[in-house]
């Protein structure tokens, strides 16, 4: 298993999978739409939408994980045999939900953490000190920048980890490292692979819409019809790749570690 076989089963499994997409997609447009009051929030600072803001965000980081977790519950039985029934979502999002939270939580805490240190080594850098502190404030800002990249890095497969062996987050943390270490050419390489993929359809649909909104006002000021279809076909793009992604990411975890235990 490679980032090219494990790319064209995401394909493969997305074509055959339609209800998951569904389900992404209306999780993707119904969060654009909901963005007013966020906006709302940026023009009107009162007490009350401040509170309504954070509460949309708290509604959708919640539900957003909910729905990871059911989806990649099925991207699992998918990749064991080649389909998967799409009303077992929300029991597989009730059972792996907590575990999964828990984790992006505690993953978030130390990417944020070693961030926060980076950025205390700027400060030190722009204080108008001496050329001490100006020099450790710009190797601590480029020790915990790398260290957040890498936590990031190798961190990453954590929440397949979690899903595809049904353990502990600890437990899926330490697995998601030791996977990184041992193929990490690969990891990357599909990664990188996702990424280019989602880079030329972005580009594609961006080059496709710019006709429609020729048609339907202009370029600089775009309708609220032109703003309404991108939405759709932007969620529905990110919907589909979205699953690519993640059948992409959890086959080449199951795959390798698969081919590591028969060896």
């Amino acid at each position: 298993m490679g980032p090219v076989s494990a790319i064209k089963k995401g394909f493969e499994l997305a074509g055959k999978n339609w209800g998951l997409i569904v389900i992404l997609f209306l999780l993707n447009f119904f969060s654009g739409v909901m963005g007013g009051p966020l906006s709302a929030v940026q023009e009107n600072v009162s007490i009350g939408l401040i509170f309504l803001g954070a509460l949309t965000v708290i509604f959708f980081l919640f539900l957003s994980i909910f729905i990871q977790a059911g989806l990649l519950g099925c991207i699992k039985e998918a990749i064991k045999s080649g389909q998967t029934k799409i009303g077992n979502m929300v029991a597989l999002g009730k059972k792996y939900f907590l575990r999964l939270l828990g984790l992006t939580l505690l993953i978030g805490f130390i990417v944020v953490l070693f961030a926060v240190f980076s950025g205390v080594g700027l400060l030190l850098r722009g204080n108008g000190g001496g050329i001490f502190l100006k020099s450790l404030g710009m190797f601590i800002s480029i020790l915990f920048g790398v260290l957040a990249i890498c936590a990031a890095i190798a961190l990453f497969y954590a929440p397949y980890v979690l899903i595809a062996d049904d353990c502990p987050i600890i437990a899926s943390m330490r697995k998601s490292i030791d996977f990184i270490k041992r193929f990490l050419g690969k990891s990357l390489g599909t990664g990188i692979a996702v990424i280019l993929v989602v880079i030329a359809a972005s580009i594609l649909l961006a080059v496709l819409l710019i006709p429609l909104a020729s048609l339907t006002g202009s370029l600089e000021e775009p309708s609220g019809l032109f703003q309404f279809i991108s939405n759709i076909l932007g969620s529905g793009l990110n919907a589909y790749l979205g699953i690519v992604g993640m059948t992409a990411f959890m086959s080449l975890y199951m795959g390798l570690t698969a081919e590591k235990e028969q060896s």
